[in-house]
């Protein structure tokens, strides 16, 4: 199992830690795996059963905590986002900082970039 520290990934680096495997652990209980059939698709960091960061072959990256706004989804999200990246909670409530501003964090949140393109 890779230790995870962080990584701060995009898809050709988590393509790159994969080297054609399915999936590789990365910590307790996360993995690193592909969505697809092997060798191709989106690779997700999947904490339990939850992909809770996707990143896409584009450069886009989907965020979901499955409903589950946890210390450990938390982490595990912080872990592999991009450099400048990080989520956080204030008063209950969680948000994604980017280096485009900062944006109310919503399961299933689509990036192209630092933008949020959805909801």
């Amino acid at each position: 199992m890779a230790r995870l520290r962080h990584e701060h990934l995009d898809f050709e680096t988590a393509e790159n830690v994969l080297r054609g495997r399915a999936d590789v652990g990365l910590s307790l209980n996360t993995t690193l795996r592909r969505t697809e059939r092997p060798g191709s698709g989106p690779i997700a960091v999947r904490l339990y059963s939850t992909d809770v960061v996707t990143f896409l072959e584009n450069g886009d990256i989907i965020l979901n905590a499955g409903g589950y706004r946890t210390t450990t989804t938390k982490d595990r999200i912080n872990r592999v986002l991009p450099l400048g990246w990080r989520v956080y909670s204030k008063d209950w409530d969680w948000y994604v900082h980017t280096p485009a501003g900062v944006f109310e964090f919503y399961d299933g949140m689509h990036f192209t970039g630092s933008r949020a393109v959805n909801g």
